[in-house]
């Protein structure tokens, strides 16, 4: 069924009370469908009129004609411009199923400054539904890929050249690899680690001071706030710690570990290892024996 917008009809609008009852009558009879048949009586002719026109619009929608009810419509409003004309044309156009034609009513109706809010909030729901049924008619009208059956080929055998592996040379022995100094890199990861359990430890003291807001908080969103964001900066300040300690402990293995050449490491039998976990960091020494 076709809803119909009535205007607004305080004092401010342009439209008094004679014209906009037409219209109502137009708007009672596309809201209650076909129309039950009556006797006309014959009628000397007479000029077209704005409420003939409507009437014999709604008509046509009972019968079922859609283009005649809005041709009709269409000299109607070249009469008396009203709205709810181009409103009640958009509902036609929705409902014979050419919803591109609705959309372009439903925004002529929205730009009449006449039309009030409400109205012009139920014009546009329907022009915003218009383009979702129209965005999806062109995704299934879109041709879809065929497949292919790629043709399988024979590979032909070819025999390979024969190939001649030319005589190597006897590998020239490498002087040997003066040790890298580890020390610089050990002192930037025990710094970097610093840097970041100090990061921990005042995000720890953030999220320890949100906790005692939440439990002194005095109302509900004070409360809500605190929780919140205590719980941000908790896991901020664990990785910091995590992440910290392991770089630490990095560095401090690196500035331990003495210079030493290759006889040096296969004589070394202790070493240190890094270890890091949630609760502790820390490393520990391991030797082969």
């Amino acid at each position: 069924m076709i809803s119909f917008v009535p205007l607004p009809h305080d004092s401010a609008s342009s439209f008094d009370m004679q014209r906009l009852i037409p219209t109502l009558v137009t708007a009672s009879l596309l809201l209650t469908g076909p129309i039950a048949p009556r006797v006309v009586h014959a009628a000397p002719a007479a000029e077209e009129s704005f409420d003939t026109l409507t009437e014999q619009a709604a008509e046509k929608y009972s019968d079922g004609d859609y283009d005649g009810a809005i041709a009709l419509f269409e000299r109607a409003y070249a009469l008396d411009p009203e709205p709810n004309i181009l409103f009640n044309i958009g509902r036609i156009y929705e409902e014979s199923g050419n919803y591109e034609d609705a959309i372009v009513y439903y925004e002529r109706f929205i730009s009449e400054p006449q039309v009030d809010l409400d109205a012009k909030q139920v014009a546009l729901d329907r022009r915003d539904l218009a383009k979702a049924v129209v965005e999806i008619q062109k995704k299934d009208d879109e041709p879809k890929p065929t497949e292919t059956t790629p043709v399988e080929t024979t590979p032909v055998e070819t025999t390979p050249p024969v190939e001649t592996t030319p005589e190597e040379p006897p590998p020239e022995e490498a002087p040997p690899k003066k040790p890298r100094n580890v020390r610089p890199v050990g002192y930037a990861l025990l710094g970097t680690g610093a840097a970041a359990l100090i990061g921990g430890a005042v995000f720890g003291g953030l999220a320890k001071r949100e906790e005692t807001n939440f439990k002194t908080a005095t109302n509900r969103d004070d409360a809500a706030f605190a929780k919140e964001r205590g719980q941000k900066l908790a896991p901020a300040a664990d990785g910091l710690f995590i992440a910290g300690g392991i770089l630490a402990a990095a560095g401090i293995v690196m500035l331990l570990v003495p210079q030493r050449g290759k006889k040096a490491e296969r004589r070394e039998r202790a070493m240190f290892v890094p270890h890091a976990s949630p609760s502790q960091v820390g490393f520990g020494v391991t030797g082969r024996f």
